[in-house]
């Protein structure tokens, strides 16, 4: 696949990557309780703590209400585009996946559902994913670098930028 690039030439998509010594790894659990946003939380959790990255290692719990953006929602169609909201409902979170931005500033959580049938439905977590009897999550920060979003022209989208932590 061809993207376009800033200057206007065609070219193919290349991978960014920034090699982390996992030596430095650090873990944080976090558990949230019934009633709390899961996005809101999560970052106001590193924020709390100073971290400068956090990945989610692991979570497991359930929801009482989710709403999700669908992977085919299209940035040019505005607000409330391919928007799922699931009010009254309980699901089980059989996962949780995404990244944390420095401080908390930014999240971008994707998480799988499964409703009372077993029916499984994911999506990018939205505000509006509330706990319904608990939330417990590991957290993993990678010492000397942090997260940050740097708009990509070629998504429309703010996307992540690992940065080197010179406060370490």
């Amino acid at each position: 696949r061809m993207l376009k690039s800033s200057t206007g030439k065609m070219a193919e998509p290349q991978a960014t990557t920034r090699e982390l010594s996992l030596a430095p790894l650090r873990g944080t659990a976090v558990r949230l309780s019934p009633g709390q946003d899961v996005k809101i939380e999560l970052c106001a959790a590193v924020r709390k703590l100073g971290l400068k990255n956090a990945s989610i290692l692991q979570a497991v719990g359930s929801l009482k209400a989710a709403t999700l953006r669908m992977a085919n929602a299209d940035r040019d169609s505005g607000p409330g585009n391919e928007i799922v909201k699931l009010e009254s409902q309980r699901f089980e979170v059989v996962s949780l996946t995404g990244t944390i931005d420095a401080d908390g500033s930014a999240c971008h959580l994707h998480a799988s559902l499964s409703d009372a049938d077993g029916k499984v439905m994911g999506g990018h977590v939205m505000d509006g994913c509330l706990v319904f009897t608990t939330m417990e999550v590991l957290l993993a920060t990678v010492e000397g670098i942090k997260f940050a979003r740097q708009f990509d022209e070629a998504t429309g989208y703010p996307e992540l930028v690992v940065l080197k932590d010179d406060t370490v």
